[in-house]
């Protein structure tokens, strides 16, 4: 699974806002510095403030810029108080191709004509068009 995840840092007093696929391991990464001459190496205290599975490594990195733009301790707060604001990030920014994905590659973008109707598929939707007699 892949993970949004928000850090606090109490000695300096601020957030950092990431994307994982291991949480724990992350975490100890920025407490050790792993991550040289980065905001997270000016300091060594930080705790997990939030996190979020998500379905891919797609979603994760959507709802990760998602957060970022918001640079809300607000915000960062609903997001803990408030379940549904998880639940409305994870919809919003499904990736429904790596939940279906497509079988046969030919469909994209292809059309064929039966005797009254054109059928067209266009990024795996199927739209059915009658045809003038």
């Amino acid at each position: 699974m892949f993970y949004i995840y928000i850090l606090y840092s109490k000695n300096i007093d601020a957030f950092y806002v990431g994307q994982t696929i291991d949480l724990n391991k992350r975490i100890e990464e920025h407490n050790s510095k792993f991550y040289i001459n980065t905001f997270t190496s000016k300091a060594e205290d930080w705790v997990l403030y939030y996190s979020l599975e998500c379905d891919s490594k797609k979603q994760a990195i959507l709802i990760e810029s998602h957060i970022k733009r918001m640079k809300s301790r607000k915000y960062y707060d609903s997001l803990k108080t408030y379940p549904n604001i998880s639940i409305n990030l994870k919809n919003k920014y499904r990736d429904w191709k790596s939940l279906y994905p497509r079988t046969d590659s030919h469909r994209h973008d292809s059309w064929y004509t039966t005797a009254k109707k054109t059928v067209t598929w266009k990024c795996d939707c199927l739209f059915f068009i009658n045809m003038p007699d």
